[in-house]
């Protein structure tokens, strides 16, 4: 089997990747109007964690790529954690923007906490099917592969997410409004930004190399490993 050569591009991957979750959440409360509908502005950041997700998992493998996530939300919970105990620390007499503070930054928290079991479920939907089909594939199509799970896993998200974290703060009836609109966008983000995140990919792998370790973790595709021991994957 080809061994991983190194992990140059792993670091910056991981901060862009903790950079869009931070990102993502922070952008939530706002709307954004969309003509005949509207939805939030974490829309606009969330495809390119799917997308960092993919890179990942494609290059590296799944088992790095879970460490990249594990690493990037627990990170993402003490950033979190900081801001609400910071935010509610006692004011001076005259402070006029806590309300401010606690509209964009005091739901952070509950936001994660609350969202945990979506978020991993999401995404293991997105790996898994990436990976395979990597070996389906053997290694090609890179751009409809990651296309594919990343708009299954990001149905599961956004159905279930908007409902979780906006309830309450819309009525009721906009929700199913808001939901379409928000997969709507970030599926057309995602098709557009499959080619150059094929690019990044083609790149990355002339960095670090490119195998096919690490996909033992799926059950469902040990009996296919043998015969791609000494496959060359290609991108296309």
């Amino acid at each position: 089997m080809k061994t991983q050569k190194s992990i140059q591009c792993i670091i910056p991957l991981t901060m862009a990747y903790m950079s869009v979750m931070i990102f993502s959440d922070l952008l939530v409360y706002k709307n954004i109007e969309m003509g005949y509908g509207y939805t939030t502005g974490a829309t606009f950041v969330f495809p390119l964690w799917f997308i960092l997700n993919d890179i990942v998992a494609e290059v590296y493998g799944p088992k790095v790529c879970w460490k990249m996530i594990w690493t990037g939300y627990i990170i993402q919970l003490f950033f979190n954690s900081l801001v609400y105990i910071v935010i509610h620390l006692p004011s001076p007499p005259g402070w006029c923007s806590q309300e401010s503070f606690n509209l964009i930054l005091g739901h952070l928290i509950w936001i994660e906490l609350s969202t945990l079991i979506i978020y991993f479920i999401s995404i293991n939907v997105n790996i898994r099917l990436l990976t395979k089909w990597k070996i389906l594939t053997r290694g090609k199509y890179f751009w409809l592969r990651s296309v594919g799970s990343s708009s299954i896993g990001e149905a599961i998200y956004s159905s279930l997410n908007i409902w979780l974290v906006l309830y309450g703060h819309l009525e009721l009836s906009r929700l199913p409004q808001l939901i379409f609109w928000s997969f709507f966008l970030k599926i057309s983000y995602t098709v557009i930004l499959a080619y150059p995140a094929t690019v990044v990919v083609k790149i990355i792998k002339k960095i670090d190399g490119d195998d096919l370790n690490d996909l033992e973790f799926n059950p469902f595709i040990n009996q296919e490993m043998d015969a791609l021991t000494n496959a060359e994957p290609s991108v296309q």
